[in-house]
């Protein structure tokens, strides 16, 4: 007897787990198809009763979850102040640094020597290759004068057509050994030149990578020249900002770090962007930032869209 009325209970209690699972089940399956069809009244009222149940949990005292707002922005205004021109010279052959004729930290002008290379052997090239062209152009002189002597005999009918044609043959061969050694002579002041790195701009020698004696492999970098008459920044603008700047504009920048933190510079604005970049959803506006003292390269900054003046 006992044994059946234990028997009943489990059944029992099995049975009202079931109907709760099975209502759990209906009261989701009832939420999701409300969400696709909002329309439908039975969906519409069991989300209403699932609300009231909700209303009521939180009037017991069961606080219900905050929906958690997302903020979705694309684009920076934070960007650092380059300089004009950040130039890596690489060396263009082989070589072993022989002198440094300019000091990190010197002013320094377009065609300057930065980096001399060891050129013993380049200069004994170049020697070689003037002496060779001496020889040609002796050559040359000495086939000019045989062909003349020969030419003039010919026309007298003194002269065979064979001398004559060698005589012309021999004076093409001297001006062709001429040319090669001109070519030569071009060649290895070209090699010699690889030997001096120079500086492409005016600006400012800022760091040197090698020390004297130390080798130095083809296309590596040898010394930095930055030009910082100008400085440039950089800012990846989200979508709504587009066709607000043009160039020419001038805004505000905030310095974010160094000397001047906190303090504001004035920059214009020098290029945008003609479309968005579709993968980014942002596009490039480009500013121009007058050096200063609080005002230097590798300076965090932002720029401040909200003080933008229009100009044109």
């Amino acid at each position: 007897m006992f044994r059946d009325s234990a028997l009943c209970i489990a059944m029992d209690y099995d049975i009202v787990s079931a109907l709760k699972i099975m209502k759990t089940l209906f009261v989701l399956s009832a939420l999701y198809l409300g969400s696709l069809f909002p329309g439908s009244g039975l969906f519409a009222q069991t989300a209403v009763q699932v609300d009231q149940k909700t209303a009521e949990s939180s009037s017991s005292g069961v606080a219900a979850p905050e929906p958690v707002a997302f903020r979705v922005g694309r684009g920076s205004m934070r960007s650092i102040l380059e300089p004009k021109d950040d130039v890596y010279l690489s060396a263009q052959a082989d070589g072993v640094v022989r002198a440094y004729p300019k000091n990190e930290g010197d002013r320094v002008k377009a065609g300057d020597v930065l980096v001399e290379l060891d050129d013993r052997m380049e200069v004994a090239e170049v020697e070689q290759a003037k002496a060779v062209l001496i020889a040609a152009e002796a050559e040359l002189e000495k086939a000019k004068k045989d062909f003349i002597r020969v030419d003039t005999l010919f026309k007298e009918n003194i002269a065979s057509d064979k001398q004559h044609l060698e005589s012309i043959f021999l004076l093409a061969q001297a001006k062709s050994r001429e040319l090669q050694a001109w070519a030569n002579l071009d060649a290895a002041k070209v090699r010699l030149s690889y030997r001096s790195i120079t500086s492409p701009i005016d600006g400012l020698y800022f760091k040197k990578t090698k020390s004297v004696g130390e080798s130095i492999g083809r296309f590596e970098t040898a010394a930095r020249v930055i030009d910082d008459s100008e400085l440039i920044m950089v800012v990846y603008a989200g979508a709504e900002y587009f066709g607000k700047v043009a160039p020419g504009d001038t805004v505000q920048v905030l310095l974010r770090d160094g000397p001047g933190k906190g303090q504001k510079v004035q920059a214009k604005v020098m290029y945008v962007d003609p479309l968005i970049d579709p993968a980014t959803g942002t596009f490039r506006i480009k500013l121009q930032v007058e050096p200063s003292a609080v005002a230097i390269p590798g300076l965090s900054a932002e720029m401040l869209p909200d003080t933008l003046v229009k100009h044109g």
